[in-house]
């Protein structure tokens, strides 16, 4: 296919502008679905282009912390570019229409998993965890086995597509497992390491109505103790003990 686009590429670049969109074909059938791999490239880099701002979108309004955002998405590009390597290299596949379709949705599958543990991280500091260590092992104790139930299930769905007969529902079958085996593995083991190692602590990354809220939070602490302050002033002056001399008159 390098071959018949850097023929392409070269018979347009020397052609007139009215044809710089023309499609080319012969007889033996050399160029016929060069046109459906380009449109399969473009759509899979198109989709691929839309899907992360918008799962990076989904998961700061999930978590309101730019930190675990970053992290959460930067697992998410593995977990993709492993499922897609896992293509090539171990089933030796072209890109084609399943695979182009299933590019863009295992974006949505990888995200699940990743999400739930750092929407979990976040709420450990209500919980009275400040640092990384007692957050991120909060977050494994109370959403780990949820992960564990959820992979089980959704690979077992996509199990039951290995009983199909048409090739694409096969095809299907081996996404869906590879992508959830990829999402667990990422989800528990790089990001659960981000969290323990790097992870933030106190409000680092919160953004700003998610900090105003946790500084609310402490407000009643201080407001009582310059209460209690003011209350002291504000106590009537000791009188002077009376002298002696004084009482007499």
């Amino acid at each position: 296919m390098i071959q018949e686009r850097d023929f392409v590429d070269r018979r347009k670049a020397g052609a007139p502008s009215g044809l710089k969109s023309m499609s080319f074909t012969n007889d033996d059938g050399v160029l016929a679905g060069y046109d459906l791999s380009d449109e399969l490239i473009t759509g899979l880099l198109s989709g691929i282009a839309i899907s992360f701002p918008l799962s990076f979108i989904v998961l700061l309004v999930s978590t309101r912390n730019l930190v675990l955002s970053f992290y959460a998405v930067f697992c998410v590009g593995g977990i993709v570019v492993s499922v897609l390597g896992f293509c090539k290299s171990a089933m030796d596949w072209d890109l084609g229409i399943g695979e182009a379709v299933a590019g863009v949705i295992i974006i949505g599958y990888s995200v699940d998993y990743v999400v739930h543990l750092a929407v979990i991280y976040r709420e450990a500091a209500d919980h009275g965890h400040i640092t990384r260590d007692a957050r991120t092992t909060f977050a494994v104790q109370n959403m780990g086995s949820t992960i564990f139930a959820g992979a089980l299930t959704t690979a077992g769905s996509g199990m039951i597509m290995f009983f199909c007969f048409l090739v694409f529902f096969h095809k299907m079958a081996i996404l869906i497992c590879a992508t959830i085996m990829f999402s667990f593995l990422f989800s528990m083991g790089l990001f659960v390491a981000l969290l323990y190692l790097v992870g933030p602590e106190g409000t680092c990354g919160d953004i700003c109505c998610h900090r105003a809220k946790a500084m609310k939070a402490v407000a009643p602490v201080d407001d009582e103790s310059n209460t209690q302050v003011v209350d002291v002033h504000t106590t009537p002056p000791l009188q002077p003990p009376a002298v002696a001399g004084d009482e007499a008159q």
